[in-house]
């Protein structure tokens, strides 16, 4: 008894904080935690990082190493959270938390077995859940981002069972008519990845950007006319909304970019960095000085250390370490500054 009070009394602050960090890593079951590991005789294979991988179902599906953030996500999906936003640097996971609210939000509880919001979450109802991946589409101009809008808009029509839009019709108008249509059949959800996607493309052409926005705030603007259709809107970008102008009509926006309660929403933290990833990267030494500041940071709130976990789990692979660096978040310099972004 004397000795395990010693040894408490012993364990340092950084000590307690991997220790915390480590009882939200989420392995897949045959992966045997470190006491039963020990007693085994032979030890199952560790998960496979999830490299290539932005898909939550996909992830699950295939046993991918799954940092567990669903803590923050409960958090985030309260009912006081009803329009956000958020913004980070490319490659920082936002396509694998949108992924994530979607299969939260579509009831697909099997998917988050062995995670913190498994047990805890209210209710498992399916809601009608509409995702956009605006990276995907795109546009050479404003009529054409407006085409495939529409083109887009119809597919959903389709996929949801209703009839297609009348020929001719706006993107923005049939957003809002069938948001209005799914709202009497269940809550409606909607989760926009890389809002700002079609403005980056346009940077050296102002003519052109212009009109890109303008197409762009019609149809976001659509989504605050049907708010009481709306259980929740989650939206993410590299650019924060107030800097793009798109957003002049949804204004009832709650930016979490710089809030301390979701700083580490994405991203890893310094202990959830050496309980996750350190063991892949033995014999390479785990406090290396040198290696620490490749793997790409930012600070979400001006304090917080966050390492960008594609270039993470890029160098641990012995023939990307010398280089991985140079394939981080940001567009411009390869590297990701510890400051807060704008």
């Amino acid at each position: 008894m004397g000795q395990d009070k010693n040894a408490a009394l012993s364990r340092t602050p950084a000590d307690a904080k991997r220790a915390a960090a480590r009882r939200f890593i989420i392995r897949p079951m045959f992966w045997l935690d470190a006491p039963q590991a020990a007693d085994a005789a032979t030890a199952s294979p560790r998960p496979d990082l999830p490299i290539a991988t932005g898909n939550f179902w996909n992830l699950r599906r295939r046993h991918l190493l799954y940092v567990d953030k669903t803590r923050r996500i409960f958090d985030l999906v309260q009912p006081k959270n009803q329009f956000v936003f958020l913004a980070r640097p490319r490659r920082f996971g936002k396509s694998l938390l949108v992924s994530t609210l979607e299969a939260l939000f579509q009831g697909k509880r099997a998917l988050f077995a062995g995670t913190w919001i498994q047990d805890r979450a209210r209710d498992w109802t399916p809601h009608c859940v509409i995702r956009l991946d605006m990276s995907a589409w795109r546009a050479e101009s404003a009529e054409a981002l407006e085409a495939k809008l529409a083109y887009h808009m119809a597919e959903l029509y389709a996929a949801c069972g209703e009839l297609a839009p009348p020929s001719g019709m706006r993107a923005d108008q049939a957003l809002g008519i069938l948001i209005q249509r799914l709202a009497a059949r269940q809550p409606v959800v909607i989760l926009i990845d890389e809002y700002d996607a079609p403005i980056l493309q346009h940077l050296d052409n102002q003519a052109e950007l212009t009109g890109i926005r303008d197409v762009l705030r019609g149809f976001y603007g659509a989504l605050k006319a049907r708010e009481e259709d709306l259980q929740f809107v989650f939206l993410t970008g590299v650019t924060r909304f107030a800097r793009t102008s798109v957003f002049s009509g949804l204004n009832n926006l709650n930016d979490i970019s710089h809030e301390p309660a979701f700083s580490d929403l994405l991203g890893f933290t310094d202990a959830e960095l050496d309980t996750a990833l350190m063991p892949y990267l033995r014999p390479w030494p785990r406090r290396s000085a040198q290696a620490r500041p490749r793997y790409g940071r930012d600070c979400a709130n001006g304090m917080t250390v966050i390492f960008s976990p594609r270039t993470g789990y890029a160098y641990t692979t012995p023939t990307r370490r010398s280089t991985a660096w140079t394939s981080d978040a940001s567009p411009i310099t390869g590297r990701i500054p510890a400051r807060p972004f704008s």
